[in-house]
């Protein structure tokens, strides 16, 4: 585990050094700034666990260095060390995060007690980032096996069926939300670029994919398919479904840009109309049918048209 030191007086940080059993704590680096800018640069360039911290800083202050560190959501725990034992300090730095504070003169038996709670609280919330992680790839996964089976008909397009079936995997979706369909197909591969080795290429489209689908107003299911295609749809509220075609094709047109680079293949969209999700199955196979029957293939956006 890394630790940084920040204190604006080298003798304070030299103090620490010898007044703390680092190695015995279990830290494997200890890196040192002498300002909040300083520390502000190694936290952007090392992988820094634990802060060990000077409230009083001239210029920015310990706790703008931690309200910095919050909200750029580094998952580093503070201990803070000060000269002050006013309480508007402490509350100040207890509602920023920080896990303790300690008053100087340095005492090493206090820091290190300090140290150690900031270390476990930094190990359980690694175990629940982890959980939560674990947790979100396996509703990504019943999302994107739900929307595959209502394309394919094995999940009735019918509202109650839908209900019953989004209860059943423990799923919530709007009902009443409408739904615009994207597909997206990669074409024209490069000769090189066998089908066994368009994996890797497919994969990076994907990563561009969620990219430029992250930043849009409507949340979105990317739902990947054998054929190294994309099926995106959008979640549509009721009052934006008069711009939610020109939005997707905006969504759609970054994508290509950020493809430009890829050079195996380029990719086609095409865009449906924002419906209901009992209606999204039959435009799905409208769009299909719209794309093997594009032959000149001469625009890279196309929408559905009734």
């Amino acid at each position: 585990m890394n630790i940084l030191l920040v204190d604006d007086e080298a003798s304070a940080i030299q103090a620490l050094q010898k007044e703390v059993d680092w190695k015995g704590l279990g830290f494997t680096c200890i890196l040192t700034a002498l300002s909040a800018a300083k520390a502000r640069e190694t936290i952007e360039k090392e992988d820094v666990q634990i802060l060990l911290c000077d409230i009083d800083m001239p210029g920015e202050s310990g706790l703008e260095l931690l309200d910095w560190i919050q909200r750029n959501r580094y998952p580093i725990k503070c201990v803070f060390l000060t000269c002050y034992s006013d309480f508007s300090y402490v509350k100040k730095a207890l509602s920023l995060g920080s896990v303790d504070y300690c008053l100087k003169p340095i005492c090493g038996d206090e820091i290190e007690a300090a140290l150690k709670k900031a270390m476990e609280k930094y190990k359980d919330s690694m175990s629940l980032l982890t959980q939560s992680r674990a947790w979100q790839n396996s509703k990504s996964i019943l999302y994107r096996h739900f929307w595959m089976d209502l394309m394919s008909g094995y999940i009735l397009p019918d509202r109650d069926i839908i209900q019953a079936t989004l209860e059943e995997q423990n799923l919530t979706l709007d009902l009443d939300m409408w739904y615009l369909p994207i597909y997206i197909t990669a074409k024209n591969w490069a000769k090189e670029t066998a089908p066994e080795k368009r994996s890797p290429v497919f994969q990076q489209f994907y990563r561009i994919l969620r990219r430029q689908t992250s930043g849009q107003p409507h949340p979105s299911f990317i739902i990947t398919q054998s054929d190294h295609s994309f099926v995106v749809i959008l979640e549509v509220q009721a009052g934006a479904i008069h711009q939610v075609s020109g939005d997707a094709k905006s969504m759609c047109s970054s994508f290509l840009m950020a493809c430009t680079s890829v050079r195996e293949a380029e990719n086609y969209c095409y865009i449906g109309n924002a419906c209901k999700i009992t209606e999204l199955p039959e435009q799905i196979e409208q769009i299909h049918t719209m794309d093997l029957q594009n032959v000149i293939m001469d625009t890279q956006i196309q929408f559905l048209r009734f």
